[in-house]
């Protein structure tokens, strides 16, 4: 299984506060030649628009729901014997997964659950514990180094994708895995599957205060920025700025100018996700800005002004929560009145909880979490790193918002990766498999904090 952080695309130059409905070219992994984009008289200024329901997108869960779910996850953390929180979006309820027996105050919390979810215990084979410091010891064995492209916890242990050009596919899945239990994770089953070795994984004038999901750039390149944040820079708490991916920032010279757009700019990347234990970084950076920013996100496509705010923040999604993601060229799945086939993307089930990644760059990025698409759209691809991940949900005046979830890092070169489902970009890839950086180890890395409305 081959990753991809998310392929860069090449700005077109465009007025200042406008939008561009000329095509973006891309820049593929393999170092193709780039298509510049062409720039023309068909611009108009825009600023984001928060709306209060979308055709399309409606939320599984009310902000009651899913922070109900967002307390019980981190409580639940601290009790011995906590396996996972795992939500079922057919039977809409919640089961909280413990090896042994749960304390009464898990029962009591269980009881509690908010009208319209039901909440039960389930037995667990393994604490989440136990299955992250497998995650760890694997990606931390010298034995493994350059071999292993992803490692992430499942109910039913480890699971790890080796590089399948390495020496190991002679050993075989059943081999490896069997090493790995012995010798690394001491007991804790260990699932190997073999896939090809990673590579890398990008809305274009914006007025007013900085939203999640336009574009930034620097050079020949663009991603797309995530939410807008404070961090604390040079010792000054809460100054301005934006979050993208790590990794959009990372090979340019330390004091780059990050733009929006060929008038406006964003500012340098302030703070970077610093390397961890075990060689993994948060897939993170906050670029400072003069101007303050606004909790809210585009949904729409590049002409649209299109939003919705972000009230929530969630450090690490549950298994079972359905994730939008929103990058500058994501295949939308959602009606927005003219906006067809591009935007926001959403039904994306997250499968993992803590996964790490490698994308060929010397460590590995996460912890964060794993998703699949529900019906396999190939809707999130090369242009939308650094991306918003998010999680809609119904407000208590019933209007739809979003929870903050994490940044779009990576997606997977399976089966499913080929042409972008809704956009018609040429030269892109796509892929159902998406892999994104969770805010709770950004938040034990970096001095940063998401902006909420």
């Amino acid at each position: 299984m081959k990753l991809q952080r998310k392929g860069r695309l090449q700005v077109a130059a465009v007025a200042a506060l406008t939008v561009a409905f000329a095509t973006l070219g891309i820049s593929s992994a393999a170092g193709a030649d780039v298509e510049s984009a062409p720039s023309g008289d068909d611009e108009r200024p825009i600023s984001l628009t928060p709306v209060e329901s979308v055709d399309g997108l409606r939320p599984q869960l009310t902000a009651e729901q899913l922070d109900y779910i967002i307390a019980a996850q981190e409580s639940l953390a601290k009790v011995p014997g906590f396996g996972y929180v795992r939500y079922d979006r057919q039977t809409h309820a919640v089961a909280f997964g413990f090896a042994g027996h749960a304390p009464e105050k898990v029962q009591a919390l269980a009881a509690t659950a908010p009208d319209g979810l039901t909440a039960s215990i389930e037995p667990a084979d393994y604490t989440a514990k136990e299955l992250q410091a497998g995650v760890d010891a694997v990606i931390a064995a010298p034995q493994y180094d350059g071999k292993i492209t992803k490692a992430y916890t499942g109910r039913d242990g480890v699971h790890v994708v080796v590089d399948e050009e390495s020496a190991l596919r002679a050993t075989g899945a059943a081999g490896v895995a069997d090493a790995i239990e012995r010798d690394v994770t001491q007991g804790v089953p260990v699932h190997v599957e073999f896939g090809s070795a990673p590579v890398q994984a990008s809305r274009t004038a914006h007025a007013g205060p900085w939203a999640g999901g336009t574009s930034i750039y620097a050079g020949n390149y663009t991603c797309t920025t995530a939410f807008a944040a404070l961090g604390a820079v040079g010792g000054i708490p809460a100054q301005p700025g934006i979050l993208t991916a790590h990794h959009c920032t990372d090979p340019l010279p330390s004091g780059t100018i990050f733009r929006h757009n060929s008038i406006r700019s964003f500012g340098t990347a302030a703070i970077e996700a610093p390397l961890g234990p075990g060689g993994v970084r948060a897939d993170a950076s906050f670029v400072r800005t003069s101007d303050s920013g606004q909790g809210a996100v585009y949904i729409g496509d590049l002409t649209s002004n299109v939003g919705i705010s972000t009230t929530g923040i969630v450090a690490m999604p549950a298994e079972g929560i359905p994730i939008c993601y929103s990058g500058l060229l994501s295949a939308g799945d959602i009606t927005i009145p003219s906006t067809p086939g591009q935007g926001a993307t959403c039904d994306h089930i997250v499968e993992a909880t803590y996964a790490v990644w490698d994308v060929g760059v010397g460590y590995y990025y996460g912890p964060g979490f794993l998703t699949h698409h529900a019906n396999h759209n190939r809707s999130v691809g090369q242009g939308d790193s650094g991306g918003p991940a998010f999680i809609p949900v119904l407000d208590e005046n019933d209007n739809v918002v979003a929870y903050a979830a994490g940044i779009i890092s990576a997606i997977s070169t399976n089966s499913d990766f080929t042409t972008c489902q809704g956009t018609t970009t040429p030269g892109r890839s796509c892929s159902d498999e998406v892999m994104a950086q969770a805010f709770s180890y950004v938040w034990e890395t970096m001095p940063v904090s998401v902006v909420l409305n």
